[in-house]
């Protein structure tokens, strides 16, 4: 697209319209998600699956950091993009664990894919909460 400040885009004009005329398929299934509630997980699902593939793979693949567009992601191995070998170390001490109340020590991950599904089936990862934010 058009790109802003990066001039030609994070991607190519190509994939740009795939990604624009994917969109309200995206909106309207992640709009189904979150009428649907716990309801219809499948509409979850498939909202959550459609809108990574089409919108965020592109950008994924553009070797750019996700959360800091201007930044490349230095390791393309790490989706995350960042280096959280020092806060998996400290999250895995066994006295920091004991300090949290873990009593049995149980390794602890950046990012737990068990967590993500169960987020994404419930609905959560596309429920709508503004109208509970005071």
């Amino acid at each position: 697209g058009p790109g802003g400040s990066f001039e030609g885009g994070i991607v190519n004009k190509s994939v740009f319209a795939h990604m624009k005329a994917a969109m309200p398929t995206c909106t309207d299934g992640i709009h189904k998600c979150q009428m649907s509630g716990e309801r219809d997980q499948l509409q979850c699902l498939c909202a959550y699956m459609y809108c990574t593939l089409t919108e965020m793979l592109p950008v994924l693949r553009s070797g750019r950091n996700p959360y800091d567009l201007r930044k490349a992601c230095p390791d393309r191995g790490n989706p995350l993009c960042y280096n959280e070998t020092l806060n998996t170390l400290f999250m895995n001490d066994p006295q920091v664990q004991e300090a949290f109340g873990v009593h049995h020590h149980m390794p602890w991950a950046v990012c737990n894919m068990t967590v993500t599904l169960e987020f994404m089936l419930s609905g959560d990862y596309f429920r709508d909460l503004r109208p509970q934010v005071v």
